[in-house]
């Protein structure tokens, strides 16, 4: 079983999933990059997905465009100068 093959559908769904929820929680402290990279990379994994469930032959170009996405975002969050948006300090609450 390869990593196109499509029994871990179920795998790729959930991560899918779990990014999406990453980025609807902390949408409010990433830069517009950011979020148009994570976007796409959601949008990619959706057609992806499908793509996989109905063995079509043009999902492994897109499943690489996919992976340059992930690494991208991962690249831009948490490797150049933007803020890593777990570690936002500026917006805590200091306590008395």
């Amino acid at each position: 079983m390869g990593s196109l093959h499509p029994d871990n559908w179920l795998a790729r769904t959930l991560l899918t999933m779990g990014l999406l929820f990453f980025f609807l929680l902390y949408g409010n402290y990433q830069n517009t990059v950011q979020l148009l990279v994570g976007g796409l990379f959601i949008l990619c994994s959706v057609i992806c997905i499908g793509g996989l469930l109905e063995h079509e032959k043009w999902v492994f170009p897109l499943e690489m465009l996919r992976l340059f996405l992930l690494l991208l975002f991962i690249a831009i969050t948490f490797f150049s100068g933007t803020a890593c948006p777990l570690s936002n300090h500026h917006n805590s609450v200091a306590l008395l």
